[in-house]
């Protein structure tokens, strides 16, 4: 006699008996190697777009006002499109498993990410474009008492910049000016007694000397030769070229000895050619200069 209290049908399995452990294992298997490339991914998207943002602002501060820098916009798109393409799998990959709190922290991870992204492309954007230069309204006339020498900035350009490198026991010391705008740049530097144990009195003592570091600082290409003019009766030799830095300008420059220092002053425009106009400018500004 059959048991009352035993069911003839046995109840359902939970699984499909045709499945097999191995089966669920490879797929195991197959999600955590995707879920390692998608960290790969954010990884090396990470990197990237920190890289090209770092490249950027770097080559911009070290810039010269008008010169060219790196925009790294190569680092910048691929690791911006890396980070979304592991965040994106990661997510993916998360909501399939149902663990819903591994699934909020990769989103959270993610919102933190873009917001991480956001702030460094807003800190490049606004570093390099940067706002527009603050420029003085009037003319400013600058001493340098250690050169025994005045100048005057013309106006519309920035407020001038000092820089002043102390004498050590291999150089001298060195002042430098520097004022500029978008399309004007002006310095006066000078190294304080440079010539004075040597007695030279006049740039014409020193030619040769000054031709080469002409040569030198000219690196993209001089244009002309030297020429030794008197302005207020102070003989100079002027040279005119190109910086590598900036090939789309022009830079004339005026060296002079005063007082036992080399004097050099410079005027930096954009342009193609020579440009009578802008050399009148060059000329007017060199004739602000005062030595006492």
């Amino acid at each position: 006699m059959n048991d009352p209290e035993k069911s003839p049908f046995e109840p359902m399995p939970d699984t499909d008996p045709n499945e097999s452990p191995e089966t669920t294992d490879a797929q195991t298997a197959d999600a955590e190697r995707e879920l390692q490339t998608a960290r790969r991914r954010i990884i090396a998207g990470s990197l990237l777009y920190a890289g090209g943002a770092a490249i950027t602002l770097l080559t911009y501060r070290l810039a010269e006002p008008g010169g060219r820098y790196v925009v790294a916009t190569g680092a910048l798109l691929w690791g911006l499109v890396e980070l979304v393409r592991g965040f994106a799998k990661c997510i993916a990959l998360r909501h399939r498993t149902g663990d819903r709190r591994t699934f909020r922290r990769t989103v959270a991870a993610a919102i933190a990410a873009a917001v991480a992204v956001a702030a460094t492309g807003l800190t490049t954007i606004r570093s390099v474009s940067g706002t527009e230069p603050e420029l003085a309204r009037h003319e400013q006339r600058i001493a340098i008492p250690e050169l025994k020498m005045r100048i005057t900035i013309p106006a519309g350009l920035t407020t001038a910049d000092r820089e002043h490198m102390p004498e050590t026991d291999t150089t001298f010391a060195v002042h430098r000016i520097s004022a500029w705008n978008e399309s004007r740049i002006v310095n006066a530097e000078g190294i304080e007694r440079l010539l004075e144990a040597d007695g030279v009195t006049s740039v014409a003592e020193i030619g040769e000397y000054l031709d080469e570091q002409a040569a030198t600082f000219l690196d993209g290409g001089i244009i002309g030769t030297a020429e030794q003019v008197w302005i207020d009766s102070i003989p100079m030799l002027r040279y005119r070229g190109r910086l590598e830095s900036r090939p789309g300008w022009i830079t004339t420059y005026y060296d002079l000895v005063h007082a036992g220092s080399l004097l050099t002053l410079y005027f930096s425009y954009e342009a193609s050619e020579p440009d009578p106009a802008c050399e009148r400018e060059a000329e007017a500004y060199i004739r602000t200069l005062e030595l006492y």
